[in-house]
């Protein structure tokens, strides 16, 4: 069983047509004169989002979510798989925390995998998954 699983599935309808963010250039502050590195900024319902995902891993230590790459490595997917059609919910979890995971060594890979559609497909197949 997993807890709080209704609390990533609520971002179904959300995410569509959603704005998820964007890339923000180098900028200064003008009252200091301090120069800040430029980097993604995600909009509030991303941030939701990544929070949420955050509180079920937490309360679904059994999955073992924090060993992603060892659940997927073992179920041999590849980082774009398109069906997914059976696939259970740990991997499709994990699925998910490998694209979140790689955003903060990649800025924009999680991004790129909303805007594309990738991160919906998951959790349309986890409510599948979820549904029976």
């Amino acid at each position: 069983m997993i807890n709080n699983l209704e609390s990533l599935l609520k971002y179904n309808e959300s995410f569509k047509d959603a704005d998820f963010g964007d890339y923000i250039d180098l900028w200064k502050d003008e009252t200091t004169g301090v120069l800040h590195v430029g980097g993604m900024r995600y909009s509030d319902l991303v941030d939701s989002f990544l929070r949420d995902l955050y509180s079920l891993i937490n309360s679904n230590r059994h999955l073992h979510l924090t060993d992603y790459q060892q659940i997927i490595e073992e179920n041999g997917a590849q980082f774009d798989d398109k069906d997914l059609s059976s696939l259970n919910a740990q991997y499709i979890l994990a699925l998910i925390v490998r694209v979140v995971r790689a955003d903060r060594f990649c800025e924009g890979t999680l991004l790129d995998n909303l805007e594309s559609g990738y991160i919906q497909m998951l959790l349309e197949r986890l409510a599948e998954n979820a549904n029976g």
